[in-house]
């Protein structure tokens, strides 16, 4: 019998026609059922795609605000590293575009992957691919130039007495979460562009800008690789008289102790390990091209003299933009500067295990055109005050980076 009759017979035959009807009917459910199905995997898949790129830019904008890069050119490369990183690390197999946009202050992120296929392959009707876009905006950039990392300590930064911190062109970050973890006294004095604290604080009229809740600054150095002292060049190192002395650099065990009316600090790194640096007299200490690592037990800094200690440090190597560092994994030690001494360092102090601690007479300042400064605690008293600046292009020291902005998804 032929299809033609055979049909006609079909549509005759009650029973028959009805089954033909049925069936087609179920395959027509069965293929926008599927094509539903499908459907709502692709908004659960372009929404899962638009989590990532939200996060690769935010991840490349916070980038952009890198705090060890001062070049342009290498920021916008780490931050396309980045973001590339964050995309790889949840769908490795999709294809994404990311550009730097808007003159280095934002980051477009253009992610796309073959759309999730059940049913839809059966009629046709799958999208070739999906994609999202996102857009993280860098805004309100601001340098840091003072940071506090003691994560629970009460009065991480105190101002007490007459003393007075003026960071006036940027801004004074305190991590501890403690109750009080920024302290300023009633005559005290903290002026800065913005003071971040992540607990509470007690202030008094004299401060500049009111603080405010932020979050932890994560220690901007503590991928660095810091200087070793495999072996000792001098041990107990002490220089004394009136008679200007020049010191080498090199591995200094045991500390070096400095009494001498006019000292010179030769170009290089100096390590001082197991002891501590000490300075009284009442000359000049200066050097050009010099850094400074403490490391080992004992390490601590003491400066009590009427001298005036005038530092810059190197542009190269591997204390390159650090007058001063300490050892990340060395104990807790103290860094103080008391009586009358001028201190004129430029570039970057970074002794994240060490108790800075100013006091004395007004003539104690920071002089210096760039400084930063990164310690465990700060804590300023007496009449001591602290001039921090950030006149960078006065400065042939590099920079570390340090800053802070305000960064959101364009919408």
């Amino acid at each position: 019998m032929k299809i033609g009759q055979r049909l006609v017979e079909i549509f005759r035959n009650k029973s028959g026609s009805t089954s033909l009807i049925f069936g087609l009917g179920l395959s027509v459910i069965a293929a926008v059922t599927g094509a539903a199905i499908d459907y709502n995997w692709w908004i659960k898949q372009r929404g899962e795609l638009q989590v990532i790129a939200d996060r690769a830019a935010l991840v490349g904008a916070k980038a952009l605000l890198d705090r060890f890069y001062d070049q342009k050119e290498i920021r916008e490369e780490v931050a396309l590293a980045a973001a590339r990183t964050a995309i790889g690390e949840t769908r490795p197999d999709s294809t994404s575009t990311i550009t730097i946009i808007d003159d280095g202050t934002a980051i477009k992120v253009d992610i796309e992957e073959p759309p999730n296929v059940f049913f839809s392959r059966l009629i046709g009707r799958a999208p070739a691919s999906l994609g999202q876009t996102a857009i993280a905006v860098v805004a309100d950039s601001l340098p840091v130039c003072v940071i506090a990392l003691a994560p629970n300590e009460s009065n991480a930064i105190r101002i007490t007495g007459n003393a007075g911190l003026d960071a006036s062109p940027c801004v004074v970050w305190v991590n501890s979460s403690a109750g009080q973890a920024l302290s300023v006294g009633s005559n005290a004095a903290l002026r800065a562009m913005r003071n971040c604290v992540v607990g509470g604080f007690t202030t008094s009229q004299n401060v500049m800008a009111t603080p405010q809740n932020c979050d932890v600054y994560a220690d901007p150095l503590v991928n660095k690789v810091q200087p070793q002292a495999k072996f000792c060049d001098y041990v107990n190192f002490s220089v004394s008289g009136s008679s200007p002395v020049t010191l080498d650099p090199g591995r200094y065990c045991g500390g070096i102790k400095v009494s001498a009316s006019d000292v010179t600090f030769g170009s290089g790194t100096y390590i001082i390990k197991d002891g501590p640096l000490k300075v009284t007299g009442s000359g000049n200490i200066t050097g050009t091209g010099v850094g400074i690592h403490m490391t080992g037990a004992g390490g601590s800094i003491d400066m009590s003299s009427g001298a005036r200690l005038s530092l810059r440090a190197p542009s190269s190597g591997d204390m390159e933009g650090l007058v001063f560092s300490g050892d990340r994994q060395s104990g807790i030690a103290d860094a103080t500067v008391s009586g009358a001494i001028s201190l004129d360092l430029e570039g970057t102090v970074y002794l994240p295990r060490h108790n800075i601690s100013l006091s004395g007479t007004s003539d104690t300042a920071l002089g210096a055109e760039f400084s930063q400064f990164i310690g465990y605690t700060f804590r300023l008293t007496g009449n001591s005050a602290v001039a921090v600046r950030t006149n960078y292009n006065k400065s042939a020291v590099p920079r570390i980076r340090l800053e802070t902005g305000n960064i959101y998804l364009r919408l």
